[in-house]
């Protein structure tokens, strides 16, 4: 699972390729890919940005995002793990920042 504003993670892979970081909404990305072969077609998609097409992926939108898995989970916040937790929320503060950045090439 993938949660984001911004379409690009580590260095320019397409994650979230329909994400717009101004639009208020946060998009996100689950893959249900659980054997090994298709981890890799999964893995190999999202590298190129093809991955919201792949029948083991679904792609979500909106302004707040709720987490829960009774194992528990990690997660990734800018390069710090965080955890574990069992449920977790996310949400868009519109306008919270003020961020200097070339036009979009929408």
């Amino acid at each position: 699972m993938a949660i984001g504003n911004g379409r690009f993670v580590a260095g320019g892979v397409p994650l979230l390729p329909a994400a717009v970081a101004d639009d208020g909404r946060v998009d996100v990305v689950v893959s249900f890919a659980m054997s090994t072969p298709r981890r890799f077609v999964y893995a190999l998609g999202a590298r190129l940005g093809l991955h919201p097409g792949n029948p083991d992926v679904s792609t979500f939108r909106g302004s707040r995002v709720h987490v829960e898995s009774a194992n528990g989970f990690r997660w990734n916040a800018d390069g710090e793990v965080r955890g574990p937790a069992r449920r977790r929320e996310w949400h868009v503060q519109p306008h919270a920042w003020t961020v200097l950045a070339l036009p979009p090439d929408r």
